[in-house]
């Protein structure tokens, strides 16, 4: 229940400020989908029940997306980081080297924003993961239609 109220808080927080005539539903859409694609969760941490994690977690989010000027660009700078980790860094563009080298700053303030508050723990850690987003479905794999009338069957 503790999870409900702290994403009902962050919900809150995301429109405070902002009348309905300023919310675009397009752009809303577009960072949920941003925030989507990228997992977060605390790790190692002591207390895993209670509203801290959650918090955390969010406040690890916050920072994230301040540090790398909003929400639509996480997700692309955590596939470069991803990238340059992954290879010698000579196949990387210019572009992708300046956005893993962002990740790498945003996520150390990240970190120390989310573990504000938090009871002292040296394991803990937060995991940050690129979600794929679900497939659409194909129009040949849709539900047979239902039968237009009882079908009635007898085992004997």
């Amino acid at each position: 229940m503790d999870e409900v109220f702290a994403a009902i808080g962050a919900a809150m927080a995301e429109t405070r400020g902002r009348t309905l005539e300023q919310i675009d539903p397009a752009a809303d859409a577009a960072i949920a989908a941003a925030r989507r694609q990228v997992s977060i969760t605390l790790q190692d941490y002591p207390l895993q029940s209670g509203p801290e994690p959650a918090e955390a977690q969010w406040r690890y989010r916050q920072e994230l997306e301040r540090a790398l000027h909003g929400p639509l660009a996480v997700p692309g700078a955590l596939r470069a980081w991803t990238l340059a980790s992954e290879s010698d860094g000579n196949s990387l563009s210019a572009e992708e080297r300046q956005l893993a080298q962002a990740w790498v700053v945003a996520t150390q303030r990240a970190r120390a924003e989310g573990m504000r508050g938090l009871a002292e723990s040296h394991t803990a850690w937060f995991e940050v993961r690129a979600v794929k987003p679900p497939a659409a479905p194909s129009p040949m794999a849709q539900p047979a239609p239902a039968p237009s009338r009882p079908v009635q069957s007898s085992l004997f």
